[in-house]
């Protein structure tokens, strides 16, 4: 199934990249991208150096979400896939949007470690909320997305699900930030104060709670709206 999902993710590779629209669409990366030019006269390069060591595979991983949303390709539901087949295409499609940026993560943040710009609970927690982010970025991108307005219908999600949304991408982006480069800088190498560990473990707890919410809400019903033709590419009229 790995092999048929990576195939059809190469093949549909510019069309997806044609789907999400033009730059104006993606103001957000410019932003996080110029972010410590801004800033530059206040930061050491060592957490610039940090700062996108960790940004770059987060946005990265966002990137790989929204280019191939929680969709079966049209082409796929013309074979004879059951629908245990069909699942486990989408479990698998998931994971490897999820596996590809978390590889790209590790690599800096091991150079980083044996380097000892970074401590290992640093590198730790960092990985940690990268996971949780990368998950729910990936449900939340469902299959309706960048999809024209002509082809979407009425597949209603159940509860708020752009607040959701909304709320699990910011957390996540913020706790990375927040774990990875708070602690860069003078006090980088010293034991965890008390109240910075509470921060921290606040912090992580408010995020599992957002993707524990994602996940028990939207992951099946977004599983079965992508495993279904009717439900990911019946047009509606205007």
């Amino acid at each position: 199934m790995l092999q048929i999902v990576w195939d059809d993710y190469r093949h549909n590779f510019f069309s997806a990249l044609k789907g999400l629209g033009g730059g104006e669409n993606w103001w957000w990366i410019y932003v996080y991208l110029l972010m410590p030019s801004g800033i530059m006269n206040h930061i050491a390069l060592k957490e610039v150096i940090v700062y996108y060591c960790m940004m770059l595979p987060l946005l990265g991983g966002t990137f790989l979400a929204r280019l191939y949303p929680n969709r079966m390709s049209k082409t796929l539901f013309l074979c004879p896939m059951s629908r245990e087949m069909r699942i486990r295409y989408f479990k698998t499609a998931f994971l490897l949007r999820i596996a590809i940026p978390i590889l790209a993560f590790l690599l800096p943040m091991s150079m980083l470690f044996l380097c000892k710009i970074l401590q290992g609970l640093e590198c730790f927690l960092s990985l940690l909320v990268f996971i949780m982010y990368l998950v729910a970025v990936n449900i939340c991108t469902n299959s309706r997305a960048g999809k024209p307005e002509t082809e979407r219908q009425g597949y209603s999600l159940p509860g708020y699900f752009p607040m959701w949304n909304v709320l699990g991408q910011i957390s996540g982006i913020a706790n990375v930030v927040i774990v990875s480069v708070s602690r860069i800088g003078e006090n980088s190498g010293e034991p965890y104060q008390p109240w910075e560990l509470i921060m921290v473990s606040v912090l992580l707890v408010i995020q599992a709670l957002i993707l524990m919410k994602i996940m028990f809400t939207y992951f099946k019903p977004i599983m079965e709206q992508s495993i279904s033709y009717e439900n990911s590419y019946i047009s509606l009229k205007k």
